[in-house]
């Protein structure tokens, strides 16, 4: 759909994904929770072509719909830091993450998390700030963020049903064959920190494929199909070969830190209809040279 934005409202002109499609199909389309859409209802924050009229009013082709959808809602405390932005358009923001760093706040008055570095970028800004996904604490790599209030539950939606393609490369030492691994994964009853494969876990699987091997050091792609807390470095740990570096799972201690990085992520965007490849460079293919 074409776009234009005005101050907190979003002007979109419907096209063929909408045609005969009533207002509240648009909202339900986008996730909207019952509350929110009863919300644009009360406070008339939608119009179609400048009018308010019923959510049950049929869109045309042509038909603007604007939305009372960006407000500044950033409820975090803000913290100058240096960002690495791989990706940002009036709805989406993907930050690399570096390693040691949490994604967001444990507390309100938590400071020094992603977050609080794109509260103080975004600080100017009608956005809405929402991270989408996690990445652990020792883990570099891709994060996406939404910054207005429509997409959000809708890239929630796709996370949840595996829309959103996210990919890992994690570097080892010696060769492991491409693989599938299923196995369960629960907690670590001797370590409140870790977790392993455990047949009362939860359900867990990782596809692994060997993208490059020099020096008996291999880059493997993982990709997720679940996605537990720390599933690659516990299955990469159960096929007996713990990632480099890896403070928790990999006993041979290491000058490099935990070299696991989500290098790509692939998905449609939510208002262009446009795939969505968004890719960094590892930190860590240094270890192959």
């Amino acid at each position: 759909m074409h776009y234009k934005i005005n101050q907190e409202w979003l002007y979109l002109t419907i096209d063929d994904l909408f045609i005969d499609h009533s207002i509240e199909d648009f909202f339900q389309a986008f996730y909207q929770s019952k509350k929110t859409i009863h919300l644009y209802k009360q406070n008339k924050d939608y119009l179609l072509n400048n009018s308010f009229v019923p959510s049950t009013t049929l869109l045309k082709k042509g038909d603007i719909l604007a939305l009372h959808c960006f407000k500044q809602d950033i409820p975090f405390i803000k913290t100058k830091m240096d960002l690495e932005i791989v990706y940002e358009d009036d709805f989406l923001i993907i930050v690399n993450k570096p390693n040691y760093m949490n994604v967001h706040p444990d507390s309100p008055s938590q400071v020094n998390t992603l977050v609080n570095g794109l509260a103080y970028y975004l600080q100017y800004q009608m956005v809405s700030l929402r991270y989408i996904h996690r990445l652990d604490y020792e883990t570099t790599g891709l994060v996406i963020f939404t910054k207005c209030s429509l997409v959000q539950p809708l890239l929630d939606h796709e996370l949840a049903i595996k829309e959103i393609h996210r990919y890992y490369k994690a570097y080892i030492e010696g060769k492991i064959p491409d693989t599938t691994v299923h196995q369960k994964i629960g907690k670590d009853r001797h370590n409140a920190k870790k977790m392993r494969v455990s047949s009362t876990g939860k359900e867990a699987t990782t596809h692994f494929k060997t993208l490059q091997y020099k020096n008996n050091i291999s880059e493997i792609e993982c990709i997720l199909d679940t996605g537990r807390t720390h599933q690659i470095r516990v299955h990469l740990a159960y096929l007996k070969h713990p990632i480099i570096g890896d403070p928790l799972y990999n006993p041979k201690r290491s000058k490099t830190n935990l070299a696991l990085h989500a290098y790509k992520v692939t998905f449609k965007h939510p208002i262009s209809q446009e795939m969505l490849t968004i890719t960094c460079q590892s930190p860590y293919e240094y270890l192959l040279k």
